[in-house]
Parts: C-alpha cells; structure tokens; sequence
C-alpha cells in the first residue's frame, strides 16, 4: 500500500514537470514580460467559441482584418499592412508553414484543427527577431495540445449551410512510457451564392510524447489532402479586361509534415519537414493547371539562461526549401539565422529587453535586425512600453525568381489567345521595416485597459503593375517593382472578468496608411476596426457574442461601405459524454462587400454533436 502511494506521488510529479517543460519552452517568449504586445485565445475561450475553422476567431484578436475570398479562406491582414501577401507570419507550434512560390499561409493547408489548439497568440508587434521572415507588423502563433493535455477520446460531426459537413475524430491513449495521440477528419463545404464546391479536404495527424532524462521527446506528423478554390483573385488583371474575373484555386493538394522534438527545461532542440504539392487553375480559362512542389526542412535549437539579473536567450535556425513551378524553376535555397534577446532589470522599475537577428538569404545575403524596449513599472498596477524594432521579410520568389514570358492565357468564346509576360523585380530585396510603438497598460482587479500607439515605415515592399494591354493583339505586360508605406495609428482594448465564467473583451483601433511612392493616402485599410466579444460558461451551457466593425474602404476604383457583423453560439451538456452546439455567424446578414474582389458573406449557421469518452 505504501509503495502504491510513493509511485503515484511519482507519477504526479512526471506529469506536472512535463507540463511545466512544456509551457517554457513552447510559450514563452520575451513578448509575454512586455505590456501591449500579446493576445491570446485560449483552450478554454476555443471550446466555449467552438470554431469551425481557423480564420473566423481572428477577427476578435485587436487590430485584425480578415478578406474572405470564400467561406473557407480568408487574407488576414494587420495594422495597415495590405497586399495579396500582407507582411504578417503565421507560425504553428512556432514552425512557418508558407507556400513559398507565393509567400503566403493557406490558412486550409495547415495541417491542424480547432479542436487540436492549446491557445492563439497575436504578437501584436514586429516580431522579426524571434519569429524571422514576415513577421514585419506581427505573428499569429498557433499552439497545438501536448498528448498528455488531452484527455478523452471523441467523435463529432458539423452540419451547416453553404452545404457544410465535417466529420472529426480523436483518439488518446497511454502506452508507457508514451502518451499517443491521433486525430482524423474530412470536411466540405460550397461557395457563397452557389453550389459550387469551395473547399474540400482530409486530414489525419499523429503525436507521440514521453519524458526522458534530457527532457520531453515528441514526434508529430500530419497529411493532408484536398482543393480549395478563390484563393485570391487577379484583380488588376481582371480589370484591364473588364469582361473576366481571373482568380486562382488550388487542386489536387496534398502536403505533409513530422517534426522531431527534444525539450528540456531550459532549451529545445527540433527538426521538421514540410513537403507540398499540387495544381494551381487559373479560372475563366481553359489553361493547363499550374503545378507546383515544395520541400522544407528546419531545423531549429534554443537555449536560456539566467545570470546577473538577467535572463539571456540565444538560438538558431537552418533552413533548406526547395520551390519548383512551371514559373519558377528549381528554387533550391539555404537560409540560416542567428538570434539572441537578453532581458535585463535595470532597477525595480525598469526593463530593457535586447534582441538581434543576424538573417541569411541566397538572394539578398546578410540581414541585421535589431530591437530595444524599455519597460516602466510606473505602480504596480501600470506599465509603460517604448518599443524601437528594426523588421524584415525575405523575398518572395512571385516577384524575385518569377520566368513567365509570352504565356498563353486561352479564354472560352475569345478570338485570340492572350500573351502574358510578367518582369521580376530588378534587384530581389529584403522588405524592411522600422517601427515604433508606446504602450500603456492599467490593471485595477477585474479591469483591463490597454493604450498603444504604433508608427511603421515600410520599403521595398514588392507590387506589381500592368504597363501594357492590347485585346487586338493580346499583349499583356506586367512589371514588378518595390513602394515604400509609412503607416501610424493607435488602439485601445479593454476586459473586463465580470464575474469566473463571464467576460468581455473590447479592442478599437485606428490606422493610416499613406503609400509614399506616390505620396497619396490608401484607403484599402479601414481607419476604423472596432471587435467585441462576451465568452460565458456554466455547468451544462456556455456561449458567446461577437461583433465586428469595419469602417468605410476603397482600392482599384472599388468602394467598400461600413459592414457590421454579429456572431453568437452555445453548447449544451445533455450528459457526460453526448454535447450539442448551434452556430451564427454573420447574423443579421450583412450584405456588403467584404473586400476589394466583391465578395459578400452569407449568414452561416452550424449545428455540431460531440460524443466523448
């Protein structure tokens, strides 16, 4: 009897050491010591909003605009950076998964669900030095559930309109000394205002963990197979003609990805691939698909220490991606960086964090970024931010390595077959940033007010222009070039824990963007973007209201009006094991235009049954 209680004291303790393990290594970075700089949904917010992708719960992060092109991808796009590929990475456990031949993250292709997150952080700041590439104006970390964080097995299975059905299940079980899980699930839904087919994937993902004397050892790997359609649309090709609209789907995806990982108490050490490929369509014509594929291997390592008052963390990144098109052939390049950020308490008031990152690329070679902030305990309940960062983005292969000349564009009911020749930029150039932003926080018990205000100036940030159309003879010549952006504004978010289970959240901001290549004010960011949401939970209910407010916008002639969304959800809990939840979104059926490509969102709503065991 005594023995079993010393090997469940034991146990205990593994379990609890684990989690302490992970939680350093996977969550915390130098952001979570500055006020102003993390946002966070966690576990607990996700199973009360329940999603059934990825993107919608963006939109009550502060600062975040999401362009649906589809019911199943949107553009995310932060602080007035805007673009077909707007300056923000998305990271998953910390990993960059990009589609390198276009510099951007399909939200779809990640190889994760909902029910699979531990939390999301905005790190609403540039984050260059830890994060790396495109992380200029901020990054969205998503971080998944360790093995042992997961509890029960489950089965599910989501109904909605546009034809929506998803089928999930997860499955959990200890073989000592490894906690095993496995996730499998398929999902299909159709377009806005048709029944066209707009996404269609399977995805499967295994996770192993175990505690060893060096630390926690976890092995992950995923799959996923599908198509997804309006990626994004060419619109300023589209508008040249005038009689078509040019836009991009993807089919026949399949990607995959492991990752090796060694975590200890004070650093990790971790290898993972990502391999991709698939077809690129250009849609309203009867073009060949465009194949593309894409390995990436990384390999990642990180280490912390303490000494005279000061916590000093140092790390690096090797990375071989290799990219092939049939407009960018045989891209093989090697990056590496050297990172380091050391935070130090000057007195019992003041915090100076320093951090450099020394970032290699073939194309542009050596990048230095570095970042200094200062913070202020003015009380003990208030704390003032000063933030100076120096940002980057690599470049992107689209407009750097791009080989398209005299292409053939055949159009259905057209005479003539038209010639498409796109020109590289000149000279491929890092995008840069310089940034500085004040942050105040007040924290009085329930209460929480934060102020910010930011201040970006962007250069050499790529675009591309039509110089040349002619219908007679079908001519098409697009040339690439780089502009230069300064973009300032301040926010506001307020929370209030009105009680255990119930809370408010509330974030305004304000942007302007001006484009200083041709010294006018853009309009495509909304000055004003206003969120809210109340999250509540009982014993055998919880719930949610959102809002969003999108001020007035305009881009490439077209005019987008105020457009006001209103979400809400709840679950019940009839039994133990058997949960049901109803879904809305867009409620009140907003029917303005969501973006510049003309797009208007139809009310969604969802019914979801979960049985757990």
């Amino acid at each position: 009897m005594a023995s079993g209680k010393v090997f469940a004291q034991e146990l205990v303790f593994d379990e609890e050491t684990f989690k302490k393990i992970a939680s350093v290594i996977r969550h915390e970075t130098i952001f979570s010591k500055e006020p102003g700089t993390l946002s966070t949904l966690t576990a607990q917010d996700l199973e009360i909003l329940n999603p059934q992708d990825l993107t919608w719960v963006l939109r009550y992060l502060p600062g975040v605009l999401l362009n649906y092109t589809s019911p199943s991808y949107a553009n995310i796009m932060f602080r007035g950076a805007t673009g077909v590929f707007p300056p923000i990475q998305v990271l998953l456990d910390g990993r960059p998964y990009t589609i390198e031949a276009i510099g951007i993250t399909v939200w779809p292709f990640l190889l994760i669900d909902p029910s699979e997150i531990e939390r999301i952080e905005l790190i609403s700041t540039p984050a260059s030095v830890y994060f790396g590439s495109n992380a200029l104006t901020g990054a969205i970390n998503i971080v998944t559930k360790p093995p042992e964080d997961i509890h029960k097995n489950s089965i599910q299975t989501s109904l909605g309109t546009q034809s929506y059905f998803k089928t999930a299940g997860i499955f959990k079980k200890y073989i000592k000394p490894w906690h095993v899980y496995a996730f499998v699930g398929q999902e299909k839904v159709d377009d806005f205002h048709s029944s066209n087919l707009s996404m269609r994937r399977c995805m499967a993902r295994t996770s192993l963990s175990r505690i060893t004397r060096l630390g926690t050892l976890r092995f992950d790997i995923g799959f996923y197979s599908g198509e997804l359609k309006n990626l994004y649309i060419l619109r300023n090709l589209s508008e040249s003609f005038g009689l078509f609209d040019f836009g991009i789907d993807t089919d026949d995806v399949h990607h995959w990805g492991a990752r090796l990982a060694l975590e200890g108490p004070t650093y990790f050490i971790r290898f993972s691939n990502y391999q991709a490929d698939g077809e690129l369509v250009i849609t309203n014509t009867l073009n060949q698909p465009i194949k593309y594929k894409q390995k990436d291997y990384l390999l990642e390592a990180e280490k912390y220490l303490y000494f005279y008052k000061q916590r000093l963390t140092i790390g690096f990144n090797l990375q071989q991606v290799n990219t092939d098109t049939d407009f960018i052939k045989d891209s093989d390049e090697t990056r590496f960086a050297l990172f380091a950020e050391d935070l130090i308490k000057l007195n019992k008031k003041i915090d100076l964090n320093l951090g450099a990152r020394i970032n290699y690329h073939p194309l542009t070679n050596f990048y230095f970024s570095p970042r200094a902030s200062f913070v202020f305990s003015l009380r003990p309940n208030i704390k003032l931010r000063y933030t100076y960062t120096r940002s980057f983005g690599n470049p992107i292969l689209y407009y750097t390595s791009i080989n398209l000349k005299n292409y053939p564009i055949k159009i259905p009911n057209y005479p003539i077959d038209f010639k498409l020749t796109i020109e590289p930029t000149k000279k491929p150039e890092y995008i840069k940033q310089d940034a500085h932003e004040v942050s105040l926080l007040i924290k009085k018990k329930k209460h929480s007010l934060l102020l910010s205000m930011f201040n970006y100036y962007i250069k050499d940030y790529p675009y591309q222009k039509i110089e040349q159309i002619n219908q007679i003879t079908g001519t098409i010549n697009v040339s690439s070039g780089y502009l230069k952006r300064k973009i300032k504004g301040f926010s506001i978010e307020y929370q209030y824990h009105i009680f255990n289970n119930f809370s408010l959240r509330t974030n305004y901001e304000y942007t302007d963007v001006k484009n200083l290549t041709t010294n006018r004010k853009e309009k495509i960011f909304p000055r004003h973007l206003i969120s809210g949401l109340i999250l509540y939970k009982r014993k055998k209910f919880s719930g949610f209201i959102g809002v969003n407010y999108i001020s007035k916008r305009e881009d490439s002639n077209v005019k987008i009006g105020d457009i006001f969304y209103l979400d809400t959800g709840i679950n019940f809990k009839l039994s133990k094991k058997f949960s049901v939840s109803i879904q809305g979104l867009n409620i009140l059926n907003c029917q303005e235009k969501n973006d510049i490509f003309g797009k208007e969102l139809e009310r969604r709503l969802f019914l979801n049954l979960k049985y757990q065991w």
